[in-house]
């Protein structure tokens, strides 16, 4: 293979691929990933060697992957399908965290598996549940869309997660929807929310 092909990451390459096979656009996930590396990047890490980064590029390129799937049910299929998706790269437990994640991405509440907790330890489970919620709420800011989701940023500090928005788009994108979403990410991440307009 070419020197460019053996540099990626079969991880995120791999997620990619889903999403695109389930209709997700090729610039959502790396758009969510750089709206939410900020946070990230403050977080203490819940895996060894940098798989914290990888893990979020991986889980961002499945930010859609249930758009087309019926709502009633969307989280528990994405976890199923996440879950055993034949894509390489991956360990076990890295494995069951994204499936989780896309589980708390559409909202679930559990999941009513005892498999993941004899896999992922109660760190990592929570930190699941966060990534899910800021992938929740990135898609319902940008309405799927890169350039709408440019127009605000989240930034973490010790206390407070704080949502930032432009003044032109703060109508569009500060609904009651979004607050939802933003309060259900903070909690957590065991901070107060915060939400200013630029």
């Amino acid at each position: 293979m070419p020197p460019e092909i053996q540099a990626l990451d079969p991880l995120i390459e791999g997620c990619a691929a889903l999403g695109l096979r389930h209709g997700v656009a090729d610039r959502l996930g790396p758009a969510v990933e750089a709206w939410l590396t900020p946070v990230w990047n403050k977080l203490e890490p819940v895996f060894p060697a940098g798989r914290d980064a990888t893990l979020l590029a991986a889980a961002c390129r499945l930010a859609d992957v249930g758009a087309r799937l019926h709502p009633d049910h969307r989280a528990d299929l994405v976890f199923d399908q996440v879950l055993r998706a034949t894509i390489p790269g991956q360990t076990h437990a890295e494995r069951t965290f994204l499936a989780l994640s896309a589980f708390h991405r559409y909202g679930g509440e559990g999941p009513e598996n005892t498999t993941v907790e004899r896999i992922l330890t109660r760190e990592r489970i929570e930190r699941a549940e966060a990534l899910g919620a800021a992938i929740r709420l990135a898609a319902q800011v940008s309405g799927r869309s890169p350039e709408l989701l440019a127009t605000s940023s989240l930034a973490l500090s010790k206390n407070d997660l704080t949502l930032s928005v432009t003044k032109a788009s703060a109508d569009l994108l500060l609904g009651e929807q979004t607050s939802k979403r933003a309060q259900a990410l903070a909690a957590a991440l065991k901070v107060e929310l915060k939400v200013k307009v630029k």
